[in-house]
Order: C-alpha cells, then sequence, then structure tokens
C-alpha cells in the first residue's frame, strides 16, 4: 500500500538535469516532502491502526525506490507550475486529460521558441 501511494504522486524529469548526469531520474515536486506525503497516507487509511504507525516504514519505502524532490527554482516557468498544481488538485480524468493536453502544447511551443533562440544565435552579425 505505502509503494502504491509513493507511485501515485506526480514525477517529471528536471529542467536542469536532462542534459547532465541521470536523465532518467524522476523527481517530485519541491513542494512535497515525506512528511507530507505520510500524511496524506494517513488520511487516505484513517481506520487502519498499521497506517497510522507506518512513518518509519513509508521512510524505508520511499528510500528504497530512489525518488528525490526537485530544487526549488526560482527561474522556473510560471505556466509549468500552474500546470503542476492543476494536475496534482484534479480528480477528474477529462479534466486532467486536458492539463496534459494544455502541459504538451505549451512544451512544444517552448522547444520551437528555444530552437528559433538557438538558430538566431547561428546567424552572422
Amino acid at each position: 500500500m505505502i509503494q502504491t501511494h509513493i507511485n501515485s504522486f506526480p514525477t517529471f524529469l528536471s529542467h536542469y538535469k536532462r542534459n547532465v548526469g541521470d536523465p532518467l531520474q524522476p523527481y517530485l515536486h519541491s513542494s512535497l516532502t515525506v512528511a507530507i506525503m505520510i500524511r496524506s497516507f494517513k488520511e487516505l487509511y484513517p481506520n487502519n491502526p498499521r497506517a497510522q504507525h507506518c512513518d518509519h516504514a513509508y521512510r524505508d519505502i520511499f528510500q528504497k525506490i530512489g525518488l528525490k524532490f526537485s530544487s526549488l527554482r526560482s527561474d522556473t516557468c510560471k505556466k509549468c507550475d500552474e500546470l503542476y498544481v492543476k494536475e496534482i488538485g484534479t480528480v477528474n480524468m477529462a479534466e486532467l486529460d486536458s492539463i496534459y493536453e494544455e502541459s504538451r502544447a505549451h512544451h512544444e511551443k517552448a522547444e520551437e521558441a528555444y530552437k528559433k533562440m538557438h538558430d538566431d544565435k547561428l546567424l552572422p552579425l
């Protein structure tokens, strides 16, 4: 149950880690902590005595899974942050699909802008 709960939190690849280190390392949002995740787990299973006393086991399993929290960055994309907050706050699958589509379109637009910027740098002065 604990592993399923931990894996239910959305992960992402860091904008800052994609080209260096381990590009496949998933990160949890920087606003999360293990304590917040444990509290969420206990709220999910309020009548389960084992869940109410799981702090040590939860931390052990979290460590074995190997997830990390992203660092706070002052230059994160506000649109990406907004979409992430919407994503973690929704349980409606149709709304979630809409958020994913908006995120995909936003990332495509950003990639196009970065490509144009790169091309502009190659132009002679």
